[in-house]
């Protein structure tokens, strides 16, 4: 995650439980698919954190890296990017092979660690705090590379980005709308148009808009819009 966030590591909350269940249920069978190609796999956690959390629960590096050892003929090799938590991610998965940590923020890194991998499988997770990181451009170059297959399990904030979207354009973004939904996400910074510019290069696009003022006129309520 981007955002330094020092309480999200206490206890493991009931969203990164469902979150990490996922991730581990799609991992197994992609691994088991992929390793028939008999050709390198290059896994990539993009937002790592800490590797665990404090109350010993396994995050999304363990969860993933214990699955890969259950594939010890496969030539599977892992990076972990983290911001803020680099030390205690290093500390945290230090007994497992074949891992690279990369300090840093994400979109910085991405595409020097791929830059190599042609002809191989790449999986990429992004599990990001918010979703200003997101920018549609970024997975966009990734098809001009000569990979063998490439894989993105994404966890997209739409909640969130419709929050934003209506901060952006003025509209009352109604809570009744979303129930007990939760909403993390983080505020844009700068002017109303800077907002508008950043939230279109996540869409990869200004059709959000439309859909925006829709929702202002009633046409749908916020599930819909989502």
């Amino acid at each position: 995650m981007s955002k330094k966030n020092d309480d999200f590591f206490e206890k493991k909350k009931v969203w990164s439980e469902i979150k990490d269940q996922l991730l581990g249920c799609y991992l197994v069978p992609y691994f088991s698919k992929i390793s028939m190609t008999k050709k390198p796999v290059y896994y990539i956690d993009a937002f790592a954190g800490k590797g665990k959390f404090d109350d010993g629960s396994p995050g999304s590096p363990i969860i993933a890296l214990d699955i890969i050892s259950k594939f010890p003929n496969s030539k599977i090799c892992s990076a972990f990017i983290e911001l803020n938590y680099a030390n205690d991610l290093m500390e945290n998965i230090k007994r497992y092979p074949n891992t690279k940590i990369v300090e840093g923020r994400y979109e910085d890194y991405i595409e020097n660690l791929l830059v190599s991998r042609a002809e191989q499988n790449i999986f990429v997770y992004i599990d990001p705090y918010g979703i200003k990181s997101l920018k549609f451009s970024i997975f966009e170059k990734w098809k001009n590379h000569k990979f063998n297959s490439i894989e993105i399990l994404l966890n997209f904030n739409s909640f969130g980005f419709i929050r934003e979207a209506c901060n952006a354009l003025n509209v009352r973004f109604n809570l009744s709308d979303l129930d007990d939904v939760l909403i993390n996400a983080e505020q844009f910074d700068g002017s109303e148009r800077k907002s508008i510019n950043e939230l279109s290069e996540v869409a990869g696009g200004d059709y959000w808009k439309d859909i925006i003022e829709d929702y202002k006129a009633g046409i749908f309520d916020g599930y819909e819009a989502e």
